[in-house]
């Protein structure tokens, strides 16, 4: 399972789900600090890090998932949160303003309460204990490919960048 910081979460999976693997990807300067964190709360073995994941090596990455975790504290729409629930995963992540838009909380998801570890181990539980249905899942991923499909923005942007176009032209003459 993708797990993007937060190794405080896992010792409280592990115990409830005993095998538990994660995969932290990404590297940047807390990849040390978060190595040596997990080595201290004894779960080092139960997490890899992976450091960067080069973009074609991110389908298989997914494909090897059934949980997609993000613990960003501020961010726009996540492309990667985005591509985990295209890939079919259930997202857990940050319960914030863009993540709402996202993630219906115990429909198609998770949220938890931004730097509450126990409440983010307590939705990664409830995560891996496949509370929500697969077809909850498939259906949000349907409604993703309907509306942010690159061709959908293509055509928005062009549609919006073509009305300010027609829109300059006018005033010129």
């Amino acid at each position: 399972m993708p797990l993007y910081g937060r190794p405080r979460s896992v010792p409280p999976v592990i115990e409830a789900l005993p095998g538990t693997r994660f995969l932290i990807a990404g590297g940047g300067s807390l990849k040390e600090r978060l190595e040596d964190l997990a080595r201290d709360l004894g779960v080092g073995d139960s997490i890899t890090f992976l450091g960067h994941v080069p973009e074609e090596g991110i389908p298989d990455l997914l494909a090897g998932a059934s949980v997609f975790v993000s613990t960003a504290l501020a961010d726009g729409t996540s492309p990667a949160l985005l591509e985990a629930m295209a890939a079919g995963l259930t997202p857990v992540a940050t319960d914030i303003e863009p993540n709402r838009a996202l993630v219906t909380d115990g429909v198609d998801g998770y949220l938890f309460r931004p730097g509450d570890h126990g409440d983010l181990a307590r939705n990664i539980v409830r995560a891996l204990s496949r509370e929500i249905p697969t077809k909850a899942l498939e259906e949000k991923r349907t409604r993703l490919k309907e509306q942010v499909s690159w061709g959908i923005i293509a055509d928005r942007f062009l549609s919006s960048y073509n009305h300010v176009l027609a829109g300059s032209c006018g005033r010129a003459g």
